[in-house]
């Protein structure tokens, strides 16, 4: 494809209604709001199409990024692939790699926290929070 065909496509879409989108200021605010409905969907399609093993593993992966973004992470280590880029946790089946539930990482997650509990407690426990009961 042409690089003129894809910015003209990339110009016009849009995935959520940018006049509904909460001012910088408020504590409503969110960085993710322009692709909310595509992260949720892409959330909510593993759980009802694959039935995963009982190991279960949580970590961080990094998405390589070298655009300007205020969620980039820089931590620049010489042995990594990734030095720069989007930080997302990630829960995945031990087995077969298939990534269950994944959570990308902004600088101030005002999501659902645990009081008492450190960051990587909160994300273990919100990622897991799906198969709470189940015997994982």
């Amino acid at each position: 494809m042409p690089v003129k065909r894809f910015l003209k496509l990339l110009r016009f879409l849009h995935l959520n209604d940018n006049s509904q989108m909460p001012p910088r200021g408020s504590p409503n605010f969110d960085k993710l709001f322009k692709i909310c409905p595509m992260i949720s969907h892409l959330q909510k399609c593993p759980s009802e199409t694959f039935c995963p093993s009982r190991h279960l593993a949580v970590n961080e992966s990094m998405v390589p990024f070298k655009g300007r973004s205020t969620m980039k992470q820089y931590r620049y280590m010489l042995m990594k692939p990734v030095k720069r880029g989007f930080k997302v946790w990630v829960m995945g089946c031990s087995i077969t790699g298939f990534v269950m539930a994944f959570e990308v990482f902004a600088v101030k997650n005002t999501g659902n926290t645990i009081p008492g509990f450190g960051l990587g407690e909160n994300v273990v426990l919100g990622l897991s929070s799906m198969m709470r009961g189940m015997g994982f």
